[in-house]
């Protein structure tokens, strides 16, 4: 039996979503049948991934874990009436359509829809939007990244700008699309179906304070290894990297009284954060030394106590320690067909009285393509058979 915890009803259960599976818009619809939603994921023929990248594959798994899988060549003329039919029976339609990777019925018209019924909420999640002039221009999580002007800021003063690995930056936002696909279903008794169209860009660009510093100051953020003034940062001790922020005056005294008010601390002028930003060389030398005396638990522990923001910079392996003895129970487990069974991360957001199942079990691409097509919507096993023939699904 799953873990379930607490007991429930999810959320979502009994809405309908088809995804048209991009990897832009993946954890959009993996984040919706995570709650409950039952997610169509539809997949083109002959897109599956390379079988020999065991990572790659655990991969696709996870971001598929929960939906169901068909496959069908969505960018052909043939594929729209069927699509029609899939869409009568969604809530929600989740698609990426581009020049590179374009979906029949958006092509010519982004926003006509013609598929699409009217109640339906349809998200056109993509890396630059669905329309304007960048609407058919190819990205990477990277280039969309170093597009938005964030990845500037980010990396060692003396080496290049970094980016975040993975996905991460796609998954941000899918998260950003999830909750607005949540606001249009809560309106569609009222609103009927709306169209929502949501570029990967932009949610970058939102991210952080960049932009208004730079309108409301002409203020560049610089790459450096701490962007607030010390104490604030990723700091060495004597057995390990621990985080601390120090934002507020108050947080400035449970530092130095963490740090057993020491002489080199205590001068009132430190007390003033410009200060601090001014004469950042001479206090971070400071703090260096400091804090290279000390244990990383120990010192933890007494900072939190007093007040101040910090943790321990993990590792990997230092960080599934850390939920592996986590009450809220934060991981759970992945079944995959073929390659067995994983460790994978639990529900992002607890909800009251929601239970989530903990023992995920996900299927290869195309499973579920003939009882979809033959059991329920009605074709024969023999057309879905020539369709398969003709690359079609």
């Amino acid at each position: 039996m799953s873990d379930r915890s607490p007991v429930g009803a999810l959320p979502f259960r009994g809405v309908r979503v088809l995804d048209l599976a991009a990897p832009v818009s993946t954890y959009c619809a993996r984040v919706l049948a995570g709650y409950g939603a039952d997610v169509l994921r539809l997949e083109r023929p002959g897109s599956s991934i390379d079988a020999t990248d065991r990572r790659a594959v655990w991969l696709d798994a996870w971001y598929a874990a929960g939906c169901r899988r068909a496959t069908l060549d969505f960018a052909d003329e043939r594929a729209q009436p069927l699509l029609a039919e899939l869409a009568e029976t969604a809530d929600v339609v989740i698609a990426s359509p581009t020049a590179a990777t374009p979906v029949t019925g958006f092509v010519d018209d982004p926003l006509g829809l013609a598929w699409c019924g009217p109640s339906v909420v349809t998200c056109l999640l993509t890396p630059f939007g669905a329309t304007g002039p960048l609407r058919d221009w190819r990205a990477t999580p990277m280039t969309a990244h170093a597009m938005s002007g964030l990845m500037f800021a980010i990396g060692p003063e003396e080496g290049p700008p970094l980016s975040m690995p993975g996905r991460q930056l796609w998954d941000e936002a899918g998260v950003r699309a999830a909750v607005c696909i949540v606001a249009a279903l809560h309106e569609r008794p009222r609103e009927g179906g709306q169209v929502l169209d949501v570029a990967a860009h932009e949610v970058m660009a939102s991210q952080d304070d960049m932009l208004h510093r730079f309108s409301v100051a002409g203020l560049v953020m610089q790459r450096r290894a701490n962007f607030a003034p010390p104490p604030s940062g990723t700091w060495r001790v004597a057995d390990g990297v621990i985080d601390i922020a120090v934002n507020t005056p108050g947080h400035w005294e449970s530092f130095v009284k963490t740090m057993g008010s020491p002489p080199d601390l205590t001068n009132e002028m430190w007390r003033d954060r410009a200060m601090r930003i001014q004469l950042h060389d001479v206090l971070s030398e400071t703090v260096t030394r400091l804090l290279a005396a000390r244990h990383r638990e120990e010192l933890i522990a007494e900072g939190q106590a007093n007040g101040m923001p910090c943790s321990a910079l993990n590792t990997p392996e230092e960080f599934l320690a850390d939920l592996r003895i986590d009450e809220r129970q934060p991981l759970g487990t992945m079944t995959h067909p073929d390659l067995g069974r994983c460790e994978v991360p639990g529900p992002p957001i607890l909800v009251e009285g929601a239970f989530y199942d903990r023992d995920l079990v996900t299927v290869p691409a195309g499973t579920h393509t003939t009882a979809v097509f033959v059991d329920e919507l009605g074709h024969g096993a023999d057309e879905v058979d020539r369709w398969r023939e003709d690359g079609l699904v």
